[in-house]
């Protein structure tokens, strides 16, 4: 009689080691190296963005130092953003979804940091960012992507006045 008991503890106590187990299986699998990461294109790095981006919601104007830009938007962009500071620099950074700064030309999403008011705007962009241009999706004003192209540079005297104010705004 105590052969059978003992086998029937046995038992049970072997089903229930299984079940831990099979209990815990999702969670030790969960537990494996996040390796999720911007896509190659397989081209050289792009140069960093310099110069005027414009849409009809304003100006993304790029120092060309791969971390600065001066921001000025419309009032209706303003208003869908909940009103950051405007007509100032921020630092921007682009990034592959949540998982740190990437090239622009992989790029999902296009971060601003304005210090001194210690604000954020976040974009979700379009993929496909290239120098001339960017393709916010979110937030804008309506419910249209917002494309900021860059604007053709100038010549003669207002390119020697243009050169002098990026030059003025790198120092």
């Amino acid at each position: 009689m105590c052969v059978n008991h003992y086998n029937f503890d046995h038992k049970r106590l072997l089903l229930l080691i299984i079940a831990l187990m099979l209990a815990l299986l999702p969670a030790i699998a969960g537990c494996r190296r996040n390796t999720d990461k911007p896509p190659n294109p397989g081209t050289p790095l792009p140069a960093p963005h310099t110069g005027m981006l414009s849409s009809d919601y304003g100006t993304l104007t790029f120092i060309g130092d791969g971390k600065t830009v001066h921001v000025n938007l419309t009032d209706d962009y303003l208003e869908a953003l909940e009103n950051p500071p405007n007509d100032v620099d921020y630092e921007y950074v682009f990034t592959w979804y949540s998982f740190g700064s990437c090239r622009y030309d992989v790029a999902t999403e296009l971060k601003l940091y304005h210090i001194q008011s210690d604000t954020s705007i976040n974009f979700s962009i379009e993929p496909n960012t290239t120098e001339d241009c960017i393709t916010i999706m979110y937030p804008v004003p309506k419910e249209t992507n917002v494309i900021f192209i860059k604007e053709a540079a100038p010549s003669g005297a207002a390119s020697f006045i243009y050169d002098l104010m990026l030059e003025t705004q790198n120092t």
